[in-house]
């Protein structure tokens, strides 16, 4: 009999491969239960995000990637940029984010400027969403911007979410923000709502008016104001990161077709 030795690699069981993103099977191969912890507030989330391998085409437009990485680190809260150097592999990554306790690894890449696309690693279950960034208004170009109250985390506001296939791109989502209690009136919300095959996103809050001395109070207190960034995600495709071989398997493939222009949420 073979003497079993520690390098042999475990058994794993892979999902099998699916041809379609809205396939009720599309998210059964994973476990959620550590993940299901963030949700109840059991587990404080904590990302880390950073840029993806450096492509011939990318290197046109190499700051475009951390650009990006930069606008989702002020989407995620309890998240943290890191430079990326140039030849700093994948595992060391992985084995930063573990020993700093990340629960989410974001990978941020792009190739132009409308080519922008953000993978999320799962690091309790190693699921890997992949999402196409559209239309991306950077925070600097809101009108009227107002940023979020410093030591608040957003409330998160989920909809329509309602099928098998999109109950697990929203637990992906959702693994990234703390839970918070409901209370309304100073948490800024940060909404998440998917219509047909497109998330849309928008952060905003009640910010109180700014009074102007020997002038009476103003008649509304407050205002809604947008935080940003502003954008729509497209899930494209899901993997299984393989931790042993660091590799990603295909578990639903990557869906290439590009979109127009699309009409982001009103603010509320």
């Amino acid at each position: 009999m073979k003497e079993e030795t520690a390098m042999e690699e475990p058994e794993r069981k892979i999902p099998r491969k699916i041809a379609s993103l809205d396939d009720d099977e599309l998210w059964a191969g994973f476990k959620w239960e550590e993940t299901d912890k963030i949700l109840s507030g059991e587990i404080k989330p904590k990302t880390l995000i950073t840029t993806y391998h450096m492509s011939p085409s990318s290197t046109r437009y190499p700051e475009r990637g951390p650009f990006l990485a930069r606008e989702m680190e002020a989407v995620f809260p309890n998240s943290k940029y890191m430079t990326r150097e140039p030849n700093e592999m994948l595992d060391s990554i992985i084995a930063l984010a573990r020993k700093n306790d990340c629960t989410s690894l974001i990978l941020a890449r792009s190739n132009s400027p409308r080519e922008d696309i953000i993978y999320i690693l799962n690091l309790l279950n190693n699921a890997t969403a992949v999402f196409r960034v559209i239309d991306l208004v950077p925070r600097e170009d809101i009108p009227n911007r107002s940023d979020p109250i410093s030591g608040l985390y957003p409330s998160i506001q989920m909809r329509g979410f309602e099928s098998p296939a999109s109950v697990g791109t929203a637990k992906m989502i959702q693994a990234l923000f703390p839970c918070v209690p409901p209370v309304r009136g100073r948490r800024s919300i940060a909404w998440f709502e998917k219509q047909k095959n497109y998330i849309f996103f928008r952060h905003s809050g009640y910010f109180k008016k700014e009074t102007v001395e020997g002038q009476p109070p103003p008649s509304v207190p407050s205002l809604i104001k947008e935080c940003g960034p502003r954008f729509a995600l497209q899930f494209t495709g899901l993997h299984l990161f393989d931790a042993h071989n660091l590799d990603f398997y295909p578990v639903c493939l990557p869906d290439i077709t590009w979109t127009t222009r699309l009409k982001p949420l009103p603010l509320r």
